[in-house]
């Protein structure tokens, strides 16, 4: 009698994937029966474990948002890995014959955390068991068809699909940038996705003026590649000031603007993570029951963020005069310790939230010199030990896990929870994840020579000229540009674009959509419960499919590509996965 066999895909295979990859194997090997075990790994280039944002190859000048000590391969959850795993601290300091310690004050490149995750792809490959068969299958995944409560795959490569008894789906941003450049009108001069930099805006010419849709870490990215990225240098004028030296292959003028138009906040670098000292939403949110309303976001849920934000700059500020503050106590009581505090310290300018939120960044007629100004100050803040308005901007990042149990549990308002993705998610990364000081004091010195100019950062009137150009306006000012780069990561999706989720949907209604957006056409995200089950146009829980990263943020909030906490619907998956395979395959056994 034939050994029975069993096949098991993972579409999609940049971090995310790995880590799905990770805990599969690691269940499979807990398994006495030596079943034969097909695992389909998906990608739609050959940069497996990496995907695009981590690849090797990219220029070094492209940085981590954070420090090494961040980062780690290594599980949480139990069974242990197969191969011994290294936190990358511990793995840097291995290959750089320095200290774990150094190296976790450190922000690596991408392409250095790419290296990591294809070294320890490498080993978890060579160390799976003969019985488990490991296919690389370089192409993407179009649509998923259901086959008797499993599934087949169609593909845009020659691929003879097996029958899929589960499948982890972590796609990451792809169906979104797919989506993206579909609808896209095609212009010779304009380039609608960055990456790879190095590849894609090669096209650009030197000496000519290209506008920049978007002022964040894309931005920055791609600003750097059309500087630094070209022979240009940065030099220390000083301690704490870096000159750029050019290389003549740049852009005369590279205009960057942005809805908001304010500047994003660089990020605390050295390791530390900031303690949080006031629990405003957190005491409320552990208040409420699980049958409790949906509330509205900027009425009820708002109000709190804020109270933590000024409590935890007050906190830092009162410590600085050898001072204490109740962090604990009812706002208003706080409200009147801080009152108190000016009357004594008047010399202290007042904070509130809102500061944070939306800057006063106008002060003059002069856009440029105003966002550069404001961009200064944050240096110095993030530069200042013991700074209020870090303890402000980490704010955010602790607060995370107590919105998301009201984000994945539906506690928001429909209306609401569209408002917080449009608006209020972009502006909290902007505070909390933005770029590395480093980074943020290049384009400084770059907008210190003219390369780069913020003239136009607030949202300006864009106009395509009959020459072929693009006309920015704004107040009193225009310039014409000759090439115009979107510099954003694309959310979303157009449910009538063919991406892998939208054609499944076609064809047998295996997903549905948040269609929660002001175009009814764009979906905001998949449909999936807490587990990142998806949930079919019936109401109906695909409980062998699960979705992880990117793709659940219909449901979990705050999906970091390289974390292994948050949201890790991977764990279950590959536990659920050992359980199906008993199931279906060895039924008298007992699980």
């Amino acid at each position: 009698m034939s050994q029975p066999r069993i096949s098991i895909g993972i579409v999609g295979f940049g971090p995310k994937g790995l880590y799905g990859f990770e805990r599969l194997l690691a269940n499979l090997h807990q398994m006495d029966e030596k079943l034969e075990v097909h695992v389909h790994l998906f990608n739609a280039t050959g940069d497996f474990a990496t995907g695009w944002i981590y690849q090797p190859e990219q220029p070094d000048f492209l940085l981590m948002n954070y420090s090494n000590a961040f980062i780690t391969m290594h599980p949480d959850a139990a069974p242990s890995p197969i191969c011994e795993i290294m936190s990358f601290s511990e793995w840097c300091a291995n290959c750089r014959q320095t200290s774990t310690s150094a190296e976790d004050k450190r922000i690596a490149s991408r392409g250095e955390v790419g290296e990591y995750l294809s070294y320890y792809f490498n080993c978890l490959c060579d160390s799976a068991r003969s019985n488990i068969r490991i296919h690389k299958n370089r192409g993407k995944v179009t649509a998923i068809i259901p086959e008797k409560g499993k599934y087949r795959l169609e593909t845009d490569i020659e691929f003879q699909s097996p029958i899929f008894t589960t499948l982890l789906l972590t796609t990451g941003h792809s169906p979104s940038i797919t989506s993206k450049l579909s609808q896209s009108k095609k212009s010779k001069n304009c380039i609608p996705f960055v990456y790879p930099v190095q590849e894609k805006l090669q096209l650009i010419p030197k000496n000519v003026q290209v506008a920049c849709k978007g002022i964040g870490l894309t931005a920055i990215d791609s600003i750097l590649a059309l500087t630094e990225g070209r022979g240009g240098e940065f030099e220390k004028s000083n301690e704490s000031e870096l000159i750029y030296r050019k290389s003549g292959k740049e852009p005369t003028k590279i205009y960057p603007f942005s809805r908001s138009g304010y500047p994003i906040i660089p990020r605390l670098s050295n390791g530390v993570t900031l303690t949080q000292h006031s629990c405003y939403l957190k005491k409320w949110v552990s208040s409420l029951s699980e049958n409790c309303s949906p509330f509205d976001f900027e009425k009820e849920v708002l109000p709190l963020i804020k109270q933590d934000i000024t409590t935890e700059y007050y906190y830092q500020l009162f410590q600085n005069y050898k001072l204490r503050l109740n962090a604990q106590q009812e706002y208003e009581k706080v409200l009147d310790e801080i009152q108190e505090f000016h009357r004594l310290h008047p010399e202290e300018k007042k904070f509130e939230a809102d500061e944070l939120l939306r800057p006063p960044i106008r002060q003059s007629n002069n856009a440029h010199e105003d966002f550069l100004a404001y961009w200064k100050k944050t240096v110095d803040w993030i530069k200042t030990e013991n700074s209020p308005f870090v303890a402000a901007a980490n704010t955010w990042g602790n607060l995370v896990d107590d919105f998301n149990w009201l984000y994945k549990n539906d506690k928001l308002t429909a209306d609401s929870r569209s408002k917080f993705i449009s608006t209020y998610f972009s502006m909290f990364n902007r505070i909390s994840y933005g770029p590395p000081l480093q980074n943020v004091q290049k384009i400084i010195a770059l907008a210190a020579i003219g390369v780069v100019d913020f003239s136009f950062v607030n949202n300006p009137d864009i106009t395509k000229t009959d020459s072929d150009k693009y006309e920015l306006k704004s107040h009193e000012e225009m310039t014409s540009c000759e090439w115009m780069i979107d510099a954003r990561l694309p959310r979303g999706y157009t449910v009538n674009s063919n991406v892998l989720y939208t054609s499944s949907c076609k064809r047998n209604g295996l997903f549905s959509f948040l269609n929660k957006h002001t175009n009814s056409d764009f979906a905001n995200g998949l449909n999936c419960n807490e587990a990142g089950n998806p949930i079919s146009e019936e109401g109906e829980v695909i409980s062998n499919i699960t979705l992880y990263g990117t793709p659940a943020e219909g449901k979990l909030f705050d999906n970091d590509s390289l974390s292994r906490k948050r949201n890790d619907t991977a764990s279950q998956w590959a536990k659920q996965t050992i359980q199906l395979i008993y199931k279906t395959l060895i039924p008298e056994h007992e699980y």
